[in-house]
Parts: structure tokens; sequence; C-alpha cells
């Protein structure tokens, strides 16, 4: 198993970076694919989908929701089948919040499994993890609102 964890500190309010978070996957500009399946205030399910190393990636994933606290997802589908990624929120300050994805997965192929569960982590998971981090911000950052 492999275990990986990005974080990012945010200017906005953690309200408004958790409601932007639950738009996921649409707030992240590198996916191709970006289809929220069924979002409600406790559940997300969506299909997503990018490009990388010029190889079409595309999975599924639930998501439970704890309002303005976590999202924790599953993928569902795909090439990382069992992945899970837990967003944590925190405020820091009235304006400032940290947030956190915490990611765990397991390959499961005899004898290479540990080996190619190092290089997904690497360049695939960590890297989207990253990535997508970024993209919240900058979406929250682009849409603060001050009181």
């Amino acid at each position: 198993m492999v275990s990986s964890k990005s974080s990012i500190s945010i200017k906005n309010r953690l309200k408004d970076v958790y409601d932007i978070a639950t738009t996921y996957p649409r707030f992240v500009r590198f996916f191709n694919k970006k289809v929220v399946l069924i979002s409600t205030e406790s559940f997300l399910s969506v299909k997503v989908g990018m490009k990388r190393f010029g190889i079409n990636f595309e999975w599924s994933g639930e998501g439970l929701k704890i309002p303005n606290q976590t999202i924790s997802f599953v993928q569902t589908q795909g090439l990382l089948k069992g992945l899970k990624a837990v967003w944590e929120f925190k405020s820091v300050d009235e304006y400032t919040t940290s947030v956190n994805i915490k990611t765990d997965f397991q390959v499961k192929i005899p004898l290479i499994g540990n080996p190619v569960e190092r290089i997904l982590s690497y360049y695939l998971v960590e890297n989207t993890t990253r990535n997508i981090l970024a993209e919240l911000k900058i979406a929250s950052e682009e849409n603060m609102v001050l009181a």
C-alpha cells in the first residue's frame, strides 16, 4: 500500500473553499472529462478523464461529504480502482483555509505490485493531487468574496 499527503493554503473562507471543492471535477481545468453524475449535500459521484504521458486515463469515483470538514473519495473504476482520497478542510483564520488530500492505494499484482505502486504514486497520484489542489486554490481565490 502506498500513502501520500499533499497540502495547500488558500486565501478564502473555509465554507467558500469547501463549496468550490464540492463541484469537483468541474474546477479542474486539466481534466478533459468532467461529469458529475450525482451531487447531494452528503454524496458525490463523478466520471473523470485526463491525458498524461500521451495516454488517456479515465476513472469513476464516489465521495462522502461532511460539510465544511471532509470529502472522502473512492475510485470505483479505472486504473487505480480502490484508491482512497480524503480531502480535509481546516480554517486557519477567517480568510485562510488549509486543504489536505491524503491518498492510499494498492496495486494487487503479485511480485511487481510494490514497485508499480511506487511509480504510479510518484508520477500519477502525487502529481495529480498537487495539481488538483493548485486548481482548487485558483478557483477559490478568484471567487473570494470579502464581507
